[in-house]
């Protein structure tokens, strides 16, 4: 399973739009690679969120796939 069949099976959808790759679900929780700083930026309505573990597997899939890891 790919790190975007991942992210859907718990419910986000995919944006990529100027050097991003955004996951979200409903535009409150999102999960966003910065793909120029190699940054991961992950928030719920522009706060700090806690991530579940299917959530982290998702994120590191994604991070190796970009060849981040």
């Amino acid at each position: 399973m790919n790190a975007q069949e991942m992210f859907e099976a718990i419910g986000y959808r995919k944006h990529i739009e100027n050097g991003y790759i955004k996951f979200e679900v409903e535009d409150c929780e999102v999960i966003e690679f910065d793909l120029e700083k190699k940054t991961i930026w992950v928030s719920e309505f522009l706060e700090a969120k806690e991530l579940d573990i299917d959530e982290l597997k998702a994120i590191v899939k994604q991070c190796e796939e970009l060849g981040w890891l």
